[in-house]
């Protein structure tokens, strides 16, 4: 019905290409309604495509995401020596539990008082633990906060970051949520 519109090949793929990336500039346009038809079922696809190849990127760029995470937590998990005798297949049961936590200097970790529902391994940095009449330093490979899993959820001091942290969290139950203190949690013993 169109020659002069549809009447070649290099036309109508121009058509198509417009068509498909929905940018559409309206100056090739089917009159018939058979044409319409096939026009509305391009268009139709060409957004699917669009949704697809998003769809797609998103899955990777989350599944990437997971994965850089997970070895970034298995990096850690493995340096801390309380986890040292295990093997790889405990360590990644492990790494799946925990969650890693990246904290600047003087960050409050643990408020005295506080009800608790993790404890904490301290990857790489160091925390000062503020105890009655003393503070304790604590350096990569330790660890606090082990008496809120064992049952007494009240923490026993104040604990803070001194350098720049990376703290490996285990929480009472495995929902993963933040520990009850807010921003972070912990902390109740030291070791």
């Amino acid at each position: 019905m169109q020659p002069a519109v549809f009447g070649s090949l290099p036309a109508t793929l121009w058509w198509a290409v417009v068509t498909l990336t929905t940018v559409g500039y309206g100056d090739v346009v089917p009159v018939t309604p058979l044409g319409r038809i096939v026009a509305a079922m391009v268009m139709i696809c060409g957004l699917g495509v669009f949704g697809l190849w998003t769809g797609i990127l998103a899955t990777g760029f989350a599944t990437e995401t997971r994965r850089d995470n997970f070895l970034k937590t298995w990096d850690s998990v493995s340096k801390v020596p309380f986890f040292a005798s295990l093997g790889p297949a405990a360590i990644a049961d492990v790494t799946h539990v925990l969650r890693t936590m990246d904290l600047p200097p003087r960050t409050m970790i643990v408020r005295k008082g506080a009800p608790g529902d993790c404890m904490y391994f301290i990857a790489s940095g160091e925390v000062e633990v503020d105890l009655p009449g003393k503070k304790v330093r604590l350096g990569e490979g330790d660890f606090f906060g082990e008496m809120a899993l064992l049952g007494n959820r009240q923490r026993s001091a104040n604990i803070m970051t001194t350098v720049l942290s990376r703290l490996l969290v285990l929480y009472r139950s495995f929902s993963g949520s933040d520990c009850s203190e807010g921003k972070a949690g912990g902390g109740d013993g030291i070791s």
